[in-house]
């Protein structure tokens, strides 16, 4: 430690002309060997900073703050002002200082020193470097202590002498400085960093007030409008939004709507380009090596002729080290690949949005507002295409998610019900996730959804057509109690649309030639699907598309699908005799006399069914438990 003694005391004495000029500030600037001294003390302080072991940095930070660094940085910061090297050094040595690991002990020191006042006043220095430099050292101190209360709480409240909060500051910075940059790299990488300024501040718990808050919704909104899709920048300013929202207050909910930051954050994610056009990972390759290769694209095909294509592909991107480093101009692969963080951040910026509005319709008050955001469905549609690039292990969580936005959107209203249904890609995921088999309560949001549905169209068969009210037969596998409660409710209903429909036509009779047809039609058609098993696990589309007669109607679903169903697995048990219309029973006891064999193999198959898939989740769990 007498090193770091030594290099303090150096630092001490070249001080003391700025300490004895306190109230001059820039009164030692002018030296060059004082600016060269306190450069190399401060580089000095930095290796000692960036030393591997974890316990040597924290001793190091200990020392340095007995030593009286903070106080010293806050000379330098107020004293050196237009000496652009030195607050670059300082605010680089701030920064790795917080990055020791050690800053919530530390913190008193630092706001003693007002170390925090001249950081937030320099935010609007002039010079790019040293507000970069300042953002960064306001970010991480904030970050690195504990939940960022303490700093991040003292920050919020700091007033620069022109009456700016930080969120101004940042807000002048960001202004002041974006429209000069050339380069499109250099504008998204300032971007990427106020963003990250902003959800840091933003974030904690407790949450900061909603009134200290209020400044930053400007910036947030125009980084949501300006920065790249996908890219850091709009990845933390959602991150920001969504951290002011959390919370059970529906005020912060309600006032982020307000000043329209829930929409910038939805236009953000509605503008991001859908999964089919996100160029894969072989797709990339494949492109690479047609531009970059030095032969011709002949020339290569006549040297693998030898080989079939997949073997080629094999050879050309599996050996790729071997194959890039002969026939490329540059074997730098990933390089030339453009891995960019747009790539890198997929999913992360749809969950963040996914979160944001989960919280925005979780109570009444809230969802009043949220759902007339006119981009609310638009990126419920832009979610349900690209839930999956969350990766696999938080796609079931982000659907769960999904479904839950979508149920509570859809509550007690045709008119948002309609707007789902107009959406195929969401039509689609919802019947999706009522065929899953590995999550009840993906299945449970999706038969709410079926149900609200039911309770508000007026066009039942619309549902029917789209394979909804199928999903929720396919849907009766899942064991969980309250899920069929749900389902039979959504049963009844739609039942009750069938009676209402079949008395204001002429055919009130339920044993009415047309419908024993329908009756001993849906039996045969059960007894193939049963027969055949499900195409790639998709029971509802493998029956509409095979069967469309029996979709076509309310009416012709009801006795070609449901009653047949209702008939093996409940009625003859004694279970929901609710779902039957009027005439139904005589109409059943005569397909049980006529039809008896054929509905005893239906019901065996039915059993034998279930009881394979309860093998295969069994199987599957002792595979998994053997594995772990």
């Amino acid at each position: 430690m007498a090193d770091i003694s030594a290099i303090m005391d150096t630092i001490s004495h070249l001080l003391l002309p700025a300490r004895n000029n306190a109230k001059c500030p820039n009164a030692v600037e002018n030296c060059s060997e004082t600016e060269e001294s306190l450069l190399q003390a401060l580089g000095t302080l930095c290796v000692f900073f960036s030393t591997p072991v974890r316990p040597k940095r924290t001793q190091v930070a200990d020392e340095v703050c007995r030593l009286g660094l903070p106080h010293a940085c806050s000379v330098i910061l107020q004293s050196y002002r237009n000496d652009d090297f030195v607050l670059f050094q300082t605010f680089m040595t701030l920064k790795m200082f917080a990055d020791c690991g050690t800053l919530p002990s530390h913190a008193t020191a630092l706001v003693d020193a007002q170390c925090h006042r001249h950081m937030v006043e320099l935010l609007t220095h002039g010079n790019v470097t040293v507000m970069a430099q300042a953002a960064q050292a306001v970010g991480t101190l904030v970050s690195n202590d504990g939940y960022g209360i303490t700093m991040r709480d003292i920050i919020l409240s700091t007033r620069c002498a022109n009456g700016n909060c930080v969120f101004l500051q940042l807000d002048k910075m960001y202004s002041a400085t974006i429209a000069s940059l050339e380069k499109a790299e250099e504008r998204r990488s300032w971007q990427d960093l106020v963003g990250w300024v902003l959800s840091v501040l933003c974030h904690g718990v407790p949450q900061p007030t909603l009134l200290s808050l209020l400044p930053s919704f400007p910036l947030l909104e125009r980084i949501l409008c300006e920065a790249t899709p996908r890219s850091n920048g709009s990845l933390n300013a959602v991150r920001a939004v969504k951290n002011i929202c959390w919370g059970t207050s529906d005020d912060r909910v309600l006032t982020v709507i307000k000043h329209g930051l829930m929409n910038a954050c939805l236009n953000a994610l509605v503008v991001l380009p859908h999964k089919s056009q996100l160029m894969t990972r072989t797709q990339r390759e494949h492109n690479y090596m047609q531009d970059t290769c030095a032969l011709p694209t002949e020339q290569l095909a006549d040297v693998f002729a030898f080989v079939g294509t997949s073997s080629m592909k094999n050879i050309s991107f599996g050996c790729k080290d071997w194959f890039y480093d002969i026939v490329c101009r540059d074997g730098d692969l990933y390089h030339r690949l453009s891995r960019s963080e747009a790539m890198q951040l997929d999913g992360a910026f749809e969950g963040s949005v996914l979160r944001l509005l989960a919280m925005s319709v979780s109570s009444d008050e809230r969802r009043r507002e949220a759902v007339h955001q006119p981009l609310v469905f638009d990126a419920i549609e832009q979610l349900a295409i690209t839930t999956g690039a969350a990766g696999e292990k938080r796609t079931p969580e982000y659907r769960k998610e999904l479904l839950f936005v979508i149920g509570n959107a859809t509550a007690n209203s045709k008119e948002r019900v309609d707007l789902v249904l107009a959406r195929p890609q969401v039509v689609n995921f919802v019947i999706a996730a009522l065929q899953t088999d590995d999550d009840a309560g993906v299945v449970a949001n999706a038969a709410l959804i079926v149900h609200n549905a039911v309770q508000c169209v007026d066009d039942i068969a619309n549902l029917v057509r789209k394979g909804w009210i199928h999903g929720l037969l396919v849907a009766t596998k899942c064991v969980d109690t309250t899920l069929k409660e749900t389902i039979v409710s959504a049963l009844e209903i739609f039942s009750e649309h069938v009676a209402l429909e079949q008395h204001q036509t002429d055919d009130h009779d339920a044993a009415s030639p047309s419908t024993v047809t329908l009756l001993d039609g849906g039996i045969d058609v059960w007894l193939e699907l049963m027969a055949e098993g499900p195409e790639d696990n998709d029971f509802i589309r493998q029956a509409t598309t095979k069967f469309p007669e029996a979709f076509c109607s309310a009416r012709s679903y009801y006795y070609a699908i449901l009653l047949p169903f209702g008939l093996v697995a409940w009625f003859i048990h004694g279970q929901h005799h609710q779902l039957m219309v009027r005439g139904a029973a005589e109409l059943l006891r005569d397909a049980v006399s006529r039809r008896a064999r054929d509905l005893d193999a239906l019901r065996n198959k039915m059993i034998r069914n279930s009881q394979s898939e309860g093998e295969n989740e069994a199987s599957a769990e002792y595979e998994h438990e053997g594995t772990s």
